[in-house]
């Protein structure tokens, strides 16, 4: 049941409104009657009525300066105005200032059945529109976060599958909410979720006429947001494999290094830093690391004073057979043969 209050300065109007409003069922309840505009002001702010039925001529402030005012302060409030027929001037400036309708006097009990059926209908489409915007906010939510999800991790077929369940929602409610207001509400949330800044959504601000237009705009958004997230993580590996690079030539000649200390260097696990160094270097780490020593070992090597034993501590190995053997294996000769082939003996 919606609230009606009732403006105007002649008793039986009232009277007469009262009873055409309780003939309409439980569809309108009389919370309160005003004499003038100021007393009708204090009651819209005290009773927040949904409807207010109004007169124009009215002593001090007057039916339009009433509409006017509350209109700027309760602008779901919707008002009729009550006229004689040498007040339709009137009238018809009070249409254009947003009242819903307008009832001449005398009141014909039928025209004012119909007015406040057009309002009752006003208010439900209203109710219904705002109880399905509270349902689509759900789902816009929910939706939203799984787009995220797989835009996060870069999975193209997957936002498409989102894109697509999210359009046969969108066709369901477009005629309600509007393509407009269903892709404005999903980019707010998708700013939020991916913490994008404010000139990254200003950017895709646009106002589209139907679905197919909104999906097409968030699927270029989508698009763009991944191929930025791509290019980040990108430099941020290469960020990260050149720090562990730059670690492991200073402690590669400490013979306990390990994956697990630089991984816990760089701030990763080890098994990913392990995939890291395969995917972007062409290697493992031992491998990496086992390269950089015998390249060191091999200039240790080339000087006629360095003892082969020195070298192997000097890079990292005290067990000199170990470190034979894996020289033997990268190069395909002994450290000592590797010197007798540069004329040291």
């Amino acid at each position: 049941m919606y609230k009606a209050l009732l403006v105007d300065d002649e008793y039986m109007i009232k009277l007469s409104l009262t009873k055409l409003i309780q003939d309409q069922g439980d569809r309108f309840q009389v919370v309160g009657e005003a004499e003038d505009g100021e007393e009708a002001l204090q009651l819209i702010e005290q009773l927040r009525p949904n409807l207010v039925i109004t007169d124009i001529r009215m002593p001090g402030l007057n039916g339009l300066e009433l509409v006017e005012l509350a209109k700027n302060q309760y602008p779901e409030t919707e008002f009729i105005i009550v006229s004689g027929y040498e007040e339709f001037d009137y009238a018809r400036k009070a249409l254009r200032l947003g009242v819903s309708d307008y009832l001449l006097k005398p009141l014909v009990p039928e025209q004012v059945y119909q007015v406040l059926r057009t309002v009752y209908d006003k208010f439900e489409n209203r109710s219904h529109t705002r109880r399905l915007r509270q349902s689509w906010i759900h789902v816009c939510s929910m939706e939203a976060k799984q787009l995220t999800v797989q835009i996060e991790l870069l999975n193209r077929l997957k936002v498409e599958d989102c894109l697509e369940s999210i359009q046969t929602k969108w066709m369901e409610l477009e005629r309600d909410l509007g393509a407009e207001s269903l892709y404005a509400d999903m980019i707010a949330v998708l700013a939020e979720e991916l913490a994008l800044s404010r000139e990254e959504v200003e950017q895709v601000h646009i106002r589209p006429v139907t679905v197919e237009q909104a999906v097409g705009h968030l699927r270029i958004f989508t698009q763009e947001v991944m191929g930025k997230r791509r290019e980040a993580r990108n430099w941020g590996v290469r960020q990260q494999i050149t720090k562990a690079e730059q670690y492991i030539s200073s402690h590669y000649t400490d013979e306990t290094l390990s994956l697990q200390q630089v991984a816990e260097h760089v701030g990763l696990s080890p098994a990913y830093l392990s995939t890291l160094f395969k995917e972007n270097l062409g290697t493992s780490f031992i491998q990496f690391v086992t390269k950089l020593r015998m390249e060191q070992a091999c200039r240790l090597l080339a000087d006629p004073t360095v003892k082969t034993y020195e070298a192997a501590n000097a890079v990292g190995y005290s067990d000199y057979p170990y470190f034979n053997k894996a020289f033997k294996k990268n190069y395909g000769v002994s450290p000592t043969e590797f010197r007798k082939n540069m004329g040291f003996f």
